[in-house]
């Protein structure tokens, strides 16, 4: 978030600046100048003066560069975060992102393809005992849980979207934090999943699924692209 400060308190910073340059840089600072700095002859608004035509460009420079970076940045965070999407949901969840950047909303993308073993161990959450549950995601590479966790289904499904890509888990982000119970960002943020043509889970009831979004009819798309029998329990 874009943060403003009052023309007083910018002049300030440009002058703190300016002295800390003068004091870190000596030996960059051409020699007449310094000596004129050290003499006595540049003084104090002089010093602030020739600074703040400098710091003007720096600070034009920055004022314009998120607009003219950020589809670059965007590019380089959905590549490293969704490549493992099927491509065609990975187009939504593109859409997605960038539509709750429009809004001001920035979301994190945490989990997208998930291996059907990584699935199972979750299905066995709540369902099974707690050694059963721990042994299995040990065989997923996850970490044990407790028993106050495994008290809670956290999928009602064997098989997910997730498993063939065409679904992904995210979360609102806000001052660096997730926003994991800002009611009002993922409402906005489900808006938008839906409006693009997506599932969201934030309308389920069992479970409900806030930072779930996935394909509409996933499993038509899966039984499509994928050879081997789809089976959904």
């Amino acid at each position: 978030m874009t943060k403003f400060v009052s023309k007083r308190a910018f002049g300030e910073r440009v002058e703190y600046m300016c002295y800390a340059l003068v004091k870190t840089y000596n030996n960059k600072i051409p020699p007449i100048f310094l000596s004129k700095v050290k003499n006595g002859k540049i003084n104090r608004i002089q010093i602030l003066s020739i600074s703040k035509l400098f710091f003007f460009f720096i600070f034009a420079y920055f004022l314009f560069l998120p607009t003219r970076a950020e589809p670059y940045l965007w590019r380089i965070i959905l590549e490293i975060g969704l490549s493992d999407l099927n491509y065609q949901f990975r187009e939504y969840v593109e859409k997605f992102i960038t539509e709750c950047s429009k809004e001001g909303i920035n979301v994190w993308v945490y989990d997208t393809l998930r291996p059907k073993i990584v699935q199972k161990a979750l299905y066995s959450q709540g369902r099974e005992p707690l050694e059963v549950v721990n042994s299995i995601r040990e065989s997923a590479g996850l970490k044990p849980i407790d028993e106050r966790k495994n008290r809670y289904i956290v999928t009602r499904l064997r098989v997910s979207a997730h498993n063939y890509g065409l679904a992904a888990d995210f979360v609102p982000v806000g001052d660096g934090q997730p926003q994991w119970y800002n009611d009002e960002l993922w409402l906005r943020c489900g808006c938008i999943a839906l409006n693009l043509g997506m599932e969201w889970g934030g309308l389920w009831k069992k479970p409900f699924d806030r930072p779930h979004i996935q394909m509409k009819d996933w499993r038509k798309v899966a039984t499509f692209n994928n050879l081997e029998r789809l089976v959904i329990e």
